[in-house]
Formats: C-alpha cells, sequence, structure tokens
C-alpha cells in the first residue's frame, strides 16, 4: 500500500471554511471545481439576449461588433471558470476536463494541455491580481509546465488559501518545499 499524498495535503491545508473552489480529496487524488453564482449565470444569458440591442437602438454595427467581442471574451472566462482539475497521484499527472465538451474540443485543436505529467511540471504558484473598483480579483493556482505557459488550476478568494496549496502541492508533487514569492 503506498503513501496517500492527497490524505497529507488535506491533513497539513487543514479544514476548508471556503465553498469556491470545492476542494474534494480522494485516495491519491485532489479535486478542484469551481461554479457559477447565479448573478454570473444571469449576466452571460442575458447578455446574449441582449446582445443585438446596440445594433437596433443605434443602428451601428461597429458599435454591436465590439460590445459583442467583450461580451462573448466575458463568457469565454465564464466557461473556463469552471474546469475540473484532477490532481492524480496515482497516474502522475493533472488532468484538466470542463463539463463543456465544446471546450475540451477546442483546447485539442489549440493544443493546450488537458494532461500533464508531473514530470514536466516546473512549479506552482499563486497569482494575485489587482482589484479594482468594480470587480475583486481572485488569487488564482497555477501550474507552471516546463513546455507551455501557466495554466489555471482553481481560483480562490483569499491569498493565503492559494498560497498554502501551491507550497503544498509543490511539496507532493515536484518534492520540493517552495517559497512562493
Amino acid at each position: 500500500m503506498g503513501i496517500d499524498n492527497a490524505n497529507n495535503i488535506e491533513k497539513s491545508y487543514g479544514p476548508i471554511d471556503f465553498p469556491d473552489p470545492i476542494i474534494s480529496f480522494g485516495y491519491n487524488e485532489i479535486q478542484f471545481e469551481s461554479k457559477l453564482t447565479f448573478a454570473e449565470k444571469s449576466y452571460a444569458i442575458m447578455g446574449l439576449v441582449f446582445l443585438f440591442i446596440p445594433i437596433l437602438i443605434m443602428h451601428s454595427l461597429w458599435f454591436t461588433i465590439i460590445f459583442g467581442s467583450i461580451h462573448l471574451y466575458y463568457v469565454y472566462e465564464l466557461i473556463i471558470s469552471v474546469d475540473v482539475v484532477k490532481i492524480d497521484f496515482l497516474n502522475k499527472e493533472i488532468q484538466i476536463s470542463n463539463p463543456n465538451f465544446l471546450v475540451t474540443s477546442i483546447r485539442k485543436i489549440l493544443n493546450r494541455p488537458i494532461e500533464i505529467p508531473f514530470h514536466k511540471i516546473h512549479s506552482f504558484k499563486n497569482y494575485t491580481r489587482k482589484s479594482n473598483w468594480m470587480k475583486n480579483r481572485p488569487n488564482i493556482l497555477v501550474v507552471k509546465s516546463i513546455d507551455h505557459s501557466p495554466i489555471n488550476l482553481a481560483k480562490f478568494r483569499f491569498e493565503k488559501d492559494s498560497r498554502t496549496m501551491a507550497e503544498l502541492l509543490n511539496l507532493y508533487v515536484i518534492g520540493k518545499a517552495r517559497i512562493i514569492e
């Protein structure tokens, strides 16, 4: 019987007292999953409905294209934020999937990784995005791989939670305790 690294991380991390991301620990696997709030779902759906209002009111195709592009980017960010990330210690890989099968298909076409072996991981880090008056920006747990740009794993509300998870993953996945700067 092998060592249960996920259990060790769960014990070191301590109690999880936040609802998003949903972190579940299994035998030698950790899963991160996020859910959209009602406001985010409403905005995405209502934005698609109101997408053609600028063309009706202003009779401006360019304004509609600009407004539509901004809205589609926001919807893309929402769809990407519901990724399910599974860190599998038995197979020694990270698996990234999305409930929307089109996102996974697009990732395959664009050569974005959906499986990252542990031996290709350079480090785990916490990226803190600056907040502005409109939106509180989350702390993002990312994995830096040798052959791809950093990949978002989960969004945390507080820096302490993301930083602690990054340090524990560096210790148990890479085998080196790294101080996250």
